[in-house]
C-alpha cells in the first residue's frame, strides 16, 4: 500500500468526513484523548481515504474540540492520506480489526452498509427476533460461529437457512415458556443444543455437552433435558 507524506493539521479541516458505516465515538474515550494532547502526548496520526476519516475518528474528534474550546494553546494532529483501491469502508474495518476495539455489532453495521447480503439479511433476523444476541443468532443459523468469519466478511447466509433458522427459535421459545427462563437464547446453550440434536433423548451425551457451559442455577440438567424432549421431537430435521 502507497501512502504519502503525514500532513500536519493545526486546525480542522472542513473536507474531512467521519465515516457513517465506522462505529460511534464514545465520548469517555474522546476526553481520555483530549487530556493526552493536553499533557503533550505523542498521539498517532489519523488514516484518510478520499477525505473519510478510516481510522482515528475518536482522535479527530478529540482535536477539534480541543481547538473549539481551548484557544490559548496551539494543537496539532497528523494526518496521513492513503492511496488503495480499497473503499473507505473496507479500509476502516480492517484498520479496527487490526485493534480489537471494534464490537461484533460495528462490524455488523459496517457489512450492512457496503451491501452485503449476508450480513443485512442477519440484521433483518435480528430485527424481528430481538430476544437474540448476534452470536446467539449466528450459532442458531449455522451451528456454528466463527470470530475471524464474521469480522472479515465471509459470513453466509441466505433465505433457506433463516427459514430453518426460524423453525429452531419455535422449539426454542417453547422451551424458554417451559423453562420460565430467557437463557435459551444464549450462544452457548445453543451451540450445545447443536451437539444432541440428532439424539436429543442421548441424557448421558446431553449433559456431557453442557457440562462446558455455563448453565443457570434455577433448572437441573434434567429438567432442561425433559423440555427440550417435550418441544424438539416434531422438530429434529431442522437441527440436523
Amino acid at each position: 500500500m502507497k501512502t504519502e507524506e503525514i500532513i500536519i493539521l493545526d486546525k480542522p479541516s472542513p473536507s474531512l468526513e467521519f465515516l457513517s458505516a465506522n462505529r460511534l465515538t464514545n465520548p469517555a474515550h474522546v476526553r481520555e484523548i483530549m487530556q493526552s494532547m493536553k499533557r503533550g502526548d505523542w498521539i498517532p496520526p489519523i488514516f484518510v481515504k478520499d477525505n473519510y476519516i478510516v481510522d482515528g475518528q475518536h482522535r479527530y474528534k478529540a482535536f477539534c474540540t480541543l481547538c473549539s474550546i481551548d484557544t490559548s494553546r496551539h494543537y496539532e494532529l497528523g494526518m496521513l492520506k492513503i492511496n488503495s483501491k480499497e473503499d473507505p469502508i473496507s479500509l476502516a474495518i480492517r484498520f479496527n480489526s487490526g485493534h480489537k476495539r471494534w464490537l461484533t455489532k460495528d462490524y455488523l453495521y459496517a457489512y450492512c452498509e457496503t451491501g452485503k447480503n449476508s450480513y443485512c439479511l442477519l440484521r433483518d433476523f435480528l430485527k424481528d427476533n430481538p430476544e437474540l444476541e448476534i452470536r446467539s443468532a449466528i450459532q442458531l443459523i449455522l451451528g456454528r460461529y466463527n470470530t475471524e468469519d464474521f469480522q472479515s466478511g465471509k459470513l453466509h447466509v441466505d433465505g433457506i437457512l433463516i427459514a430453518y433458522a426460524l423453525e429452531r427459535l419455535k422449539a426454542l421459545r417453547r422451551v424458554s415458556k417451559i423453562l420460565k427462563t430467557s437463557e435459551v437464547f444464549k450462544r452457548d446453550i445453543i451451540q450445545a443444543f447443536y451437539v444432541i440434536c440428532d439424539e436429543v433423548n442421548d441424557a448421558p451425551r446431553f449433559y456431557k455437552s453442557l457440562r462446558n457451559f455455563q448453565m443457570p442455577h434455577k433448572h437441573t440438567k434434567t429438567e432442561w433435558l425433559k423440555a427440550y424432549r417435550l418441544c424438539y421431537n416434531n422438530f429434529t430435521e431442522y437441527w440436523a
